[in-house]
């Protein structure tokens, strides 16, 4: 009985006049409940069970939950469910459900009368539909759909209002309805993975979306992004996969673009329209057949993270080092057999990741990189480093394996940076 009392305590310290005329809690007032782990307990102590947590627990059904009418977080991920219990509406203030990584192929229609109803989370499952009414959920601010089998984004959905965040990415979903509008506090918007082909023009009505996930789809970017280029709060795009012949003006146009992912895109260059944009501030490009980046990177200047792994780089421009903003630097699974001595130049740096190339040596200069915080430079060709790697008082990592350094130069660096955890 020791949950009863603890709960009995919490309740006793919430405000009372509250929970005698309305049991939804606040986030602050739920992170002072017990969270119950045990469905037995939860429904015999019914009056105090706000949050249930059943994660993991290899269950196959769920038993009725009518009793747990002040439930309010209810956390079922990682379970083999097929359903939900159909009286799923008695528990009338649940705000969040998060039940991804089992196997349900529906949701109760009952589920739409949850008024308040904030967090629906069902990623990893089978789903084919979202019950019809779900647009009476009217406080819905996130949705999470990732990974399942829909066919097609009821209409409905655009009337959600409160949504802030809709995730529907790797289904089967082939157009999106044609009217946006509805979505006024839409902030973040992931359909990457399903084989949509067009973007209805009321995208552009959508004036508070921050991040916007394309990655994957059958969009034709020989037609362009057109309405993308009206989203004045667009700070992440995200267009992996894809194939950039025809990206031209709009990315210019999009002020707020911090954050740009070409993951996996078809290109002969760098597009000068990505080096145009002077305020990203992480670029990423990973797995892209880019033989070298193009001298014009360095008109990034307010780039701090720059990522290019598991690609075809042979060399980095001379002009490096005039990316004076950079902190991260990732060139994994390259082909670099030397860095230009302008590396020594981003005196921003804090880490530097260049395992998997075939470097065979360091330029002096990297001893200039005084706020280095980690240097990682497995599986390359290095015999030695260079005696101003001493001047790296502030690496906390130094990474060496698979290098044919000999054992004196090792003893050698470590004694060089006595506070640095130099592994080999």
């Amino acid at each position: 009985m020791t949950h009863y009392f603890v709960a009995l305590l919490v309740l006793l310290t919430l405000s009372g006049c509250r929970l005698s005329s309305k049991y939804l809690l606040s986030n602050q007032e739920l992170s002072q409940t017990v969270v119950y782990t045990n469905l037995a307990q939860a429904v015999e102590e019914a009056d105090f069970c706000y949050i249930l947590d059943l994660r993991s627990q290899r269950l196959t059904a769920l038993p009725d939950l009518h009793k747990l009418t002040k439930l309010q977080r209810l956390y079922l991920d990682g379970n083999e469910l097929t359903n939900l219990p159909d009286n799923i509406h008695h528990c009338q203030y649940l705000q969040e459900i998060v039940v991804n990584k089992n196997q349900l192929t529906s949701l109760p229609s009952n589920l739409t009368k949850l008024h308040n109803l904030k967090v629906l989370e069902c990623r990893y499952n089978n789903l084919e539909a979202l019950p019809k009414g779900i647009s009476n959920c009217t406080q819905l601010q996130r949705i999470d759909l990732r990974d399942n089998k829909l066919q097609q984004l009821q209409k409905e959905v655009t009337t959600l209002k409160q949504l802030q965040q809709l995730w529907v990415a790797y289904n089967d979903i082939k157009k999106l309805p044609t009217r946006l509008e509805g979505w006024l506090s839409l902030q973040q918007l992931d359909i990457s993975g399903n084989p949509i082909q067009q973007l209805p023009a009321s995208i552009s009505r959508l004036r508070q979306l921050e991040v916007l996930h394309l990655g994957y789809t059958a969009l034709n970017l020989n037609q362009g992004l057109p309405y993308l280029e009206t989203l004045p709060r667009l700070r992440k795009l995200d267009l992996s996969g894809m194939t950039l012949d025809g990206l031209t003006y709009e990315l210019v146009n999009l002020k707020a673009l911090q954050q740009l992912d070409l993951t996996a895109t078809t290109m002969q260059a760098l597009p000068k329209v990505v080096t145009n944009h002077d305020r990203l501030e992480e670029l990423i490009l990973n797995e892209t057949t880019l033989l070298e980046l193009p001298a014009t990177i360095v008109s990034l200047q307010g780039l701090k993270r720059l990522y290019c792994n598991k690609g075809q780089l042979i060399s980095l421009p001379l002009e490096i080092g005039q990316l004076k903003a950079l902190e991260i630097l990732k060139i994994e699974q390259n082909t670099l057999t030397e860095l230009p001595e302008s590396i020594g130049e981003l005196t921003h740096l804090r880490g530097l990741h260049l395992q998997n190339n075939q470097l065979t040596s360091l330029p002096n200069s990297i001893g200039l990189l005084q706020n280095m915080v980690v240097l990682e430079l497995p599986s390359n060709q290095l015999t030695h480093l260079p005696n101003s790697i001493a001047k790296l008082q502030k690496l906390n990592g130094l990474y060496l394996f698979d290098n044919p350094i000999e054992a004196a130069q090792l003893e050698e660096i470590k004694a060089w940076l006595p506070l640095t955890d130099v592994q080999f």
